[in-house]
């Protein structure tokens, strides 16, 4: 599935580390690359050439190699493998590897047991994860060390792979954190570019054994999310247009943001594969996340918290997540590969996710509803959150002549600020319900600013607006809860927007009433959108090959390993609440990074 297949030679040569590696019946060694405990009877020489890696390959962090690791794993009589006792420990920051014209070369002496091998080669490692396969092997499931049950998963988990300055468990991850490196791994191959080594004891000297590593990749993939946009805005469509194609209020490119959600907290770093839709991870069965029972799927959410950074809309709605980031205007020349100087790089880093959808065991098919909420729980996705300003408002004439004219010197910063509404920015006609309402107008605002201070001014009236520092919580019309600056109200989608008094007002019309739907109102029936933020969620092409307008399936989100997803948002249709958050649809580009070696400037500056 790699596209870029390039072979990369690492020649086994001479000097400064030693290794011990256990066959049947041999005893087990200390490594170490000290060099006081250079082995004297060493019978293998080998010699490491790291090749540059390009510019245009990311991040320069993305590309950095600070220490490599060789592991040799003994096979047995039939070619299995067995767990390993020992590494070459390369350190590549501290050492003083020969620069060449390809790249650059370090010198190892060891000592090998003899006996056959399979050769694996890391770099940037920690401690815990060279315990792990030495103890275990390359290929068992392997859970990031600080992933836990708590909400702060995501960051821990991703921070053992993509490695940042100074990260202790529980801080942030945004735009600002220093990476350092990332975790990447391969395999070797001999001569004859196959898997097995056979290394023989010799007394007359220490021979050079050839060895071809293929492409190290990074363990992690990283997810990117660009949009569409008119000047700084993000176009609206379907319900948020009017029938004459205006668009019925604002959402700012710098408003919106994302979090992947529902991060792998396990991998193997030698992946294996299961069919020509790629790798299979240590979370591959959908039957562990849930079953079908009494005719409704049942979730196995202890499995879910266990092996997924998974997190409810409840943690992206503060929009102090620790690991949210801003979308950025989307570019097609910014796409790596098309030669851009300005490419993007921006994105969160997760671990690869792919799954087998195994109905027969899990009992039933979902329909097409459900594929868009419940495979939410072992599927990586994003959450996306847009912060929405009303061009169009509901309000009650109190409200409108009392902003307008009001001498209170706390009410009149509003007005101050935005600006009168004119006589011709009112009307008694509009959407929904109002027509037969007395004392509802609806107010086209002149720009965003003056559509907040109003919403504002009208929470303050009723003094329902929330001062304190912490985000509100409130998700429906309650006399007795107060809202954040800018908020609004909806009693049905795809319909007006009213601010709190003519929610009120709406509410007190219709409680006794039924309305042309058939029902009595609520203040259940009005959501609020508290500050204006709406709640999206969707899915990521993982191989980059959906065509047409249908919406990704849940089927095709499929994360790979070293993989850049640039997801590219058209527009937005609805708004979805902190209790409905609406499934958008998105493009997804899907760039393999750069081989990490190839022509170009080195990586252990």
């Amino acid at each position: 599935m790699f596209r870029n297949k390039a072979i990369h030679t690492f020649a086994l040569l001479a000097a400064t580390a030693w290794l011990t590696a256990i066959g049947t019946g041999c005893k087990p060694e200390a490594l170490s690359d000290d060099i006081r405990d250079r082995a004297e009877n060493i019978n293998t020489i080998l010699s490491i050439n790291m090749p540059y890696i390009s510019q245009t390959d990311g991040l320069p962090e993305e590309r950095q190699i600070d220490i490599v690791d060789l592991f040799f794993v003994p096979l047995t009589a039939d070619g299995s493998e067995q767990p390993s006792s020992g590494v070459v420990n390369i350190n590549f920051a501290g050492s003083l590897a020969q620069r060449t014209e390809t790249g650059l070369k370090h010198t190892v002496s060891a000592r090998i047991d003899p006996g056959s091998y399979h050769l694996y080669i890391a770099a940037n490692l920690t401690a815990n994860q060279r315990a792990h396969i030495l103890q275990n092997g390359p290929s068992s499931p392997y859970t990031a060390e600080n992933a836990t049950l708590n909400s702060s998963d995501f960051c821990n988990t991703i921070s053992d792979f993509a490695h940042y300055r100074d990260f202790r468990p529980g801080e942030h991850l945004d735009e600002n954190s220093e990476l350092t490196n990332i975790v990447m791994f391969g395999i070797g191959l001999n001569e004859e570019l196959e898997r097995q080594f056979q290394i023989e004891e010799n007394t007359t000297g220490a021979p050079t054994i050839p060895v071809i590593c293929n492409e190290l990749q990074r363990v992690v993939s990283k997810v990117h999310l660009t949009a569409e946009t008119q000047g700084d805005y993000i176009p609206l469509s379907g319900a948020l247009l009017l029938p004459d194609g205006s668009q019925k209020g604002w959402i700012r490119l710098s408003d919106l943001q994302y979090m992947v959600n529902c991060a792998n907290k396990k991998l193997l770093f030698q992946p294996y594969t299961t069919d020509d839709q790629g790798q299979a991870d240590p979370n591959y069965l959908v039957s562990e996340s849930l079953r079908y029972s009494a005719s409704q799927y049942i979730v196995n959410y202890d499995y879910v918290r266990e092996n997924f950074a998974y997190h409810s809309i409840e943690m992206l709605r503060e929009h102090q997540h620790r690991s949210l980031r801003h979308a950025e205007k989307y570019d097609a020349a910014r796409v790596p590969g098309e030669n851009s100087l300005n490419e993007y790089t921006q994105g969160l880093y997760c671990l690869e996710n792919t799954f087998s959808y195994d109905y027969t065991t899990i009992g039933a098919y979902f329909t097409p509803e459900e594929e868009k909420i419940i495979p939410l729980n072992f599927t990586t996705h994003l959450l996306i959150a847009s912060m929405f300003t009303p061009r169009y408002l509901v309000a009650t004439t109190g409200e409108i002549d009392t902003y307008n004219t009001t001498s209170d010197a706390n009410l009149s910063q509003y007005r101050n600020q935005g600006g009168v509404i004119e006589a011709n920015q009112t009307t008694g006609k509009g959407w929904d319900l109002m027509d037969d309402i007395n004392g509802l107008n609806l107010v086209s605002f002149a720009n965003e600013k003056q559509a907040q201070n109003f919403m504002t001014f009208c929470l303050d009236y009723r003094n329902q607006l929330n001062e304190e520092d912490a985000f509100s919580t409130n998700t429906v019309l309650a006399t007795s809860s107060t809202y954040d600056a800018q908020s609004f109200f909806v009693y049905r989608s795809g319909g007006s927007f009213y601010s709190i008094g003519a929610a009120y007002a709406l509410l007190n019309h219709y409680q006794n009433r039924y309305t042309p739907e058939g029902y009595y109102l609520t203040e259940e029936n009005f959501t609020a959108f508290n500050r204006g933020w709406c709640y999206y969620h969707t899915y990521i092409d993982g191989q980059g090959r959906h065509v047409g307008d249908t919406e990704v399936a849940f089927s095709e989100s499929m994360i790979y390993r070293n993989h850049y997803y640039i997801l590219r948002l058209n527009s937005i249709a609805t708004l979805g609440s902190v209790q409905t958050p609406v499934f958008i649809q998105t493009h997804t580009i899907c760039e393999e990074w750069d081989d990490t070696g190839g022509e170009g400037l080195g990586v252990a500056e």
